[in-house]
């Protein structure tokens, strides 16, 4: 019997679809979909006529023509709206996406199908709806629905092979990617429905992951995490490809729901929710979640560099999303908590290099970088991640060197894994049979990205230094509470660390271990030196230093206050060359969450670090290091320098604009609590230069008032007798910040300046402009 009939045999008259149209159907989808790439090759060349002849098992023999092959993706969205989404026609829509997706890697092998499915606008038009329509359909059952294992490894995988479809008949480049769905009318829709659905099957994967963890004996139970978790991967991954490009990036950063109520929030939390404790080091589905946390930690990292719109501000912006970014933010510390506490440089299986686990710490760190930069987050960070530091710097010298003060470094290798849909696909319909089989992982390739060993290595320590230099320039002039309060914690924590110590020689561990905390400081003070300005500003390096010699007191009175706490003996610490001052009075006050300034100031005068020739000779071998690297090297060090400060963005406006806002600032110095003044100010800012939004005007300056404290603390404490020590350097009493030599211009903010207690006849202030400030002390 032969039966001329279309794809999926729609099309068929009437008379004989009545009687016989499933069998047909599933004929001809199993006969036509069930083709590789290379199978369908050969039927091409063998068709005659643009007709293609196939024969089903049943003895039947079954015409498609080529042509017909266009109206697919408008067939596959009619039984999608017609049809209840069960597991019946889910299976359906998996047929007709994987047959799609061969006839587009078959199109070379034939010209009227390459003209067909390449050429012809309208079916691309159609394709763009297909995957949109898929993806909305599927999200609105999710809500509506709590699907079966099943149901839910159909869905992914439908999900993943979709998204995919974008790579063949719209480009590889996502640059063209995100045009094509930007430019969509539905691309809102479209957002709130791909990353709410990767969202669902994560939760799923969590669920699935939790009610296996102690029953991985069955092989097939394992295969089907392994595939759910390889289809949360392939989209998530290509969504973080998405938001690597600036239009998609700054019209999500826009979107209501993943934006302003927290959507793209509660997929990072998630996924970092994920365990991966139950799977060995070499397991393939640890190394999969890993990947997958650094992919949405790159995903929030992308938002908070997008320009339109101020990410973290948009966040929070309401209490509910502000509390839900906090336990995310406690999410990424716990996260370096863990990571720290892991030797880095252990050596790897050959199973560990086999499975890439992505650059996790990396992105958790700029993470903790950004947050801790951020005024809405600076303090929850300071409470919650001081302890780890603290822990951090009470390592072996040797091992602190070899981690953080070393360019060749254990270090995390990234890939992008490349599944393969038509296989995805077969791994479903083998789990769904009644008698599946086992399915290695042999099918996944991994694409290979990651960046050379040293530059790895650099970024690494290069974050740490900004986070402790971000914790450590808050200014208590804009809130008050939290004045010193990393320093304060920092002491915190280191006390109550070293008061559990019991050993028999409990004061010489003491004294050791506080040594130790000091020299590590030094050393990573020499290295971050090394490191400017391809990793590192002076900014950095220099808030850096002002914290060593502000914690490098306490630190000597640590063993007598352990002593007392414990009822033992004391033991003198040789960590300056200088006599310790008397601070007790100033370590009092910090176990209350204040620092005395009087203790402050005399730091700033006795500072004489153990181990500064170590330190030199540091800093001088890693110079010299630098100057060996190859140009391509040196290349990539400035291009992340500038990715850096392009983040940090410390300069956003033009000389212009900064004059307009020194003069206004005469008469408003509290503009940055009003918020009709911060929009009006940055909307005729605007007119003058780059566009300036409420949120950066709003963070020049808070910047602007942090120097502006720093400096005047600075005055405070400088005694009368340094003034001899200025001319005997052959200087003239100036200071200048950031290598600044430019002449000084009239302060406009004195006023300012008059409220936070400054003599304007003892010091005068000049801004020369957002980055440089220059203090004249007169006689």
């Amino acid at each position: 019997m032969e039966i001329t009939c279309t794809p999926f045999g729609w099309q068929v008259k009437r008379i004989f679809l009545q009687n016989s149209s499933n069998a047909i159907k599933v004929k001809s989808r199993n006969t036509l979909h069930g083709h590789n790439c290379h199978d369908l090759g050969k039927l091409l060349k063998e068709s005659n006529n643009n007709t293609l002849k196939l024969n089903t098992e049943y003895g039947s023999s079954i015409q498609i023509d080529i042509e017909e092959l266009a109206k697919l993706p408008i067939h596959l969205m009619a039984k999608l709206v017609q049809s209840e989404l069960d597991e019946e026609i889910l299976r359906y829509a998996l047929f007709g996406i994987r047959l799609i997706r061969n006839l587009y890697d078959a199109t070379p092998r034939h010209i009227k199908l390459e003209q067909i499915m390449l050429d012809d606008i309208p079916l691309l038009k159609q394709l763009v709806q297909l995957i949109f329509y898929v993806l909305i359909s599927l999200n609105g059952y999710l809500k509506a629905n709590q699907p079966s294992t099943p149901v839910m490894l159909l869905h992914s995988t439908i999900v993943g092979s979709s998204l995919l479809l974008f790579d063949k008949f719209v480009s590889r480049q996502q640059s063209e990617v995100a045009n094509i769905i930007v430019g969509h009318p539905k691309v809102d829709v479209f957002m709130d429905a791909a990353f709410s659905a990767v969202r669902a099957y994560v939760e799923a994967l969590h669920i699935k992951i939790s009610g296996e963890s102690n029953n991985y004996s069955d092989s097939i139970s394992e295969e089907s995490i392994k595939h759910l978790c390889v289809q949360c991967e392939v989209s998530l991954t290509f969504l973080h490809s998405l938001c690597q490009q600036k239009n998609f990036r700054d019209r999500l950063v826009q979107h209501k729901v993943l934006c302003g109520q927290a959507g793209i929030l509660l997929l990072v939390q998630a996924v970092l929710n994920l365990d991966i404790s139950p799977f060995p080091d070499a397991h393939f589905v640890g190394g999969a979640l890993s990947r997958m946390k650094s992919r949405v930690l790159s995903i929030m990292l992308h938002l908070c560099e997008a320009e339109s719109i101020s990410y973290l501000d948009e966040v929070a912006s309401t209490s509910e999303s502000l509390t839900l970014a906090k336990s995310v933010a406690f999410k990424v510390l716990e996260l370096l908590k863990t990571l720290f506490s892991k030797t880095q440089n252990e050596p790897s299986t050959c199973s560990d290099k086999d499975i890439p686990k992505g650059h996790l710490q990396l992105y958790a760190m700029r993470l903790a970088d950004v947050f801790s930069d951020d005024s809405n987050f600076r303090s929850y960070v300071t409470l919650h991640i001081t302890e780890v530091l603290t822990t951090l710097f009470s390592h072996p010298n040797g091992e602190f060197l070899s981690s953080w003060c070393s360019s060749d470094l254990a270090y995390e290798e990234d890939a992008t894994l490349e599944a393969d849909p038509f296989l995805a696909a077969e791994s479903v319909f083998n789990f769904l049979s009644s008698k599946p089989t086992p399915v290695t992982c042999s099918q996944y390739a991994f694409i290979p990205c990651n960046m050379p060993r040293a530059s790895y290595a650099h970024q690494r320590t290069s974050l740490l230094v900004k986070v402790i230099a971000n914790l450590h320039c808050f200014v208590p002039d804009i809130c008050k509470e939290e004045k010193d309060l990393f320093l304060s914690k920092f002491y915190q924590c280191l006390l109550t660390r070293l008061s559990k110590t019991s050993d028999e020689l409990f004061c010489n561990s003491v004294a050791e271990k506080v040594a130790c905390i000091s020299k590590n400081f030094h050393s990573l003070l020499s290295h971050a030196e090394s490191l400017i300005p391809s990793y590192l500003n002076e900014e950095d390096v220099e808030l850096l230093r002002t914290f060593i010699n502000q914690l490098e007191p306490l630190l000597r009175t640590l063993d007598e206050k352990v002593a007392q706490s414990t009822g033992g003996c004391s033991s003198v610490l040789s960590v300056k060359a200088s006599p310790a001052p008397d601070h007790n009075n100033g370590i009092s006050d910090l176990k209350e969450g204040v620092c005395k300034d009087s203790a402050l100031q005399e730091v700033d005068q006795s500072y004489v670090g153990k181990g500064s020739d170590q330190a030199d000779d540091e800093s001088r071998e890693y110079r010299s290091r630098d100057k060996d690297k190859p140009d391509d090297e040196k290349a990539g060090n400035i291009k992340f320098a500038e990715q850096q400060r392009r983040k940090r963005k410390r300069t956003i406006m033009n000389d212009r604009q900064t004059g307009m806002m020194e003069e206004v600032l005469k008469d408003k110095p509290d503009m940055q609590r009003h918020r009709d003044e911060l929009q009006l100010w940055a909307d005729r800012l605007s007119e003058h230069g780059s566009e300036v939004t409420a949120s950066q005007l709003k963070n020049w300056l808070n910047n602007r008032r942090a120097k502006l404290a720093r400096v005047a603390k600075d005055v405070r404490g400088l005694p009368e007798g340094d003034n001899s020590h200025n001319d005997k350097q052959g200087g003239s009493g100036v200071t200048v910040l950031n290598g600044s030599s430019e002449t000084p211009v009239e302060d406009p903010c004195l006023p300012w300046a008059q409220k936070a207690g400054i003599r304007t006849e003892t010091v005068s202030v000049w801004l020369l402009d957002q980055d440089k400030i220059l203090v004249e002390t007169k006689n």
